[in-house]
């Protein structure tokens, strides 16, 4: 049963992600391309095909996009975006310091992620 369970959110997900993705890819062939003519199924299928084949051939590879993603998408969501905001919102000289200090902070964590994701630092855990 888990494992249906598992087949049926993984299905969701990569359906509900093709289909945006789709009107992404409809809206870069008509606006950037200049390629007018209508066709659901082309863009369907151009957003769907290219990540279900590297998925089938690299099959450990969304283990490392997910880790390689969410380090950063932590970081940046609940770091360094709150120090600026701090930062553009702050009148005192406490307040803009203490930003400052966040921004400098978690940029370092952000690029440290980065480093270790390209295997240019080992860090121990």
């Amino acid at each position: 049963m888990s494992v249906i369970f598992g087949l049926a959110a993984i299905t969701t997900s990569y359906i509900t992600v093709a289909a945006a993705l789709s009107g992404f890819v409809h809206d870069f062939r008509i606006n950037t391309l200049k390629i007018a003519r209508d066709n659901k199924y082309f863009d369907f299928i151009v957003a769907c095909i290219p990540p279900l084949f590297i998925t089938l051939i690299m099959q450990n590879i969304f283990l490392s996009a997910q880790e390689f993603v969410g380090g950063f998408g932590i970081a940046l969501l609940f770091g360094v975006l709150p120090a600026i905001i701090l930062l553009k919102d702050s009148k005192g000289l406490v307040k803009r310091s203490l930003s400052i200090a966040l921004i400098l902070l978690f940029s370092s964590i952000v690029i440290m992620t980065f480093l270790k994701d390209i295997n240019i630092i080992h860090l121990v855990s």
